[in-house]
């Protein structure tokens, strides 16, 4: 590129260095896609393929470093560039589709982030849906439920941040199976079984390993009649969910737009979600509003297929 004079005199040139870094960023982001398509069973692209991780850090860099010595217009595009990896990240809507009439069930599903009690909006948020889990369920938030809750609780705490809890008015039963040693939450109601889930983050190699054996396991014994819905800890993109697709369930994660439940501007992720069998009909899924959790809470509202 041909340097450009400033407005006192000086040479401007954007920096070879800065080339070459943004040439090889550019590169092993390449390398990173086409791994994440090919070979997710990898750790490295499997955690990749999560959560998209990418060139952003290194755009911004170079535009802290190169500051006014660079082509203004060349940064601006250095930045624009690495900006169009943070696409899938960006803000959207939090909030699905209206219900199109009488839901036969409805589900509500929040990571409480080891918070020891729930706000009273999150109370209500919770009381209004037939089914109400809770994931990140300590010994302490336990002990509020018991005493706290309007309805009848259970729960499987751990003082890890892998407690699992289930809220409801009507009578019912849950078990709670082991995914790879880590609880997860079963019950049946008006036919359908219902099962909640706090899946491993892939963090290191053995955790990443640890969450795709949880797919496997839930894909496997996936039926029509069922929900599993709760932290996946994994977008909807991300190549290790295709088993739970493949089994025949579905997900809405597209019909409204991606709907963001982790973090925050810039850095949105779609994590918790919903997969449902094709006995059932989505009637809404809405993003509520955050209680003070990192994630906001999901409710899910469906109508039974005769």
């Amino acid at each position: 590129m041909a340097p450009q004079s400033t407005a006192d005199g000086k040479v401007a040139v954007f920096p070879k260095w800065a080339s070459i870094v943004l040439f090889i960023t550019t590169v092993a982001y390449g390398i990173v896609l086409i791994g994440c398509t090919w070979f997710p069973e990898i750790w490295g692209f499997s955690i990749l393929a999560n959560f998209r991780v990418h060139g952003f850090t290194v755009g911004i860099f170079l535009f802290v470093a190169c500051g006014i010595r660079s082509n203004v217009k060349t940064m601006i595009a250095v930045v624009l560039c690495q900006w169009c990896y943070l696409i899938p990240l960006l803000p959207y809507p939090t909030s699905g589709d209206a219900p199109n009439g009488q839901s036969a069930i409805s589900v509500f599903a929040h990571n409480i982030q080891k918070h020891p009690s729930l706000t009273p909006p999150q109370l209500s948020a919770a009381r209004a849906a037939d089914v109400s889990l809770f994931f990140e369920v300590t010994p302490t938030f336990a002990t509020w439920l018991e005493s706290s809750f309007p309805a009848p609780c259970f729960h499987r705490a751990r003082a890890d941040g892998f407690g699992v809890a289930l809220c409801s008015d009507h009578s019912i039963a849950p078990t709670f199976p082991l995914l790879e040693d880590y609880p997860a939450i079963n019950v049946t109601l008006r036919g359908l079984e219902i099962i909640g889930v706090h899946l491993m983050p892939p963090v290191s190699p053995d955790r990443a390993r640890l969450q795709q054996a949880q797919i496997r396991t839930l894909a496997t014994n996936a039926k029509p009649h069922q929900i599993i819905i709760g932290d996946f800890n994994a977008t909807p993109w991300a190549a290790l969910l295709r088993p739970m697709l493949d089994a025949g369930l579905q997900t809405d994660n597209y019909r409204s737009g991606i709907l963001n439940t982790w973090g925050d501007f810039p850095v949105r992720l779609p994590i918790d979600l919903c997969f449902f069998g094709d006995r059932l009909t989505l009637e809404s899924r809405r993003i509520l509003q955050k209680f003070g959790s990192d994630h906001h809470a999901q409710r899910v509202d469906f109508s039974i297929a005769d």
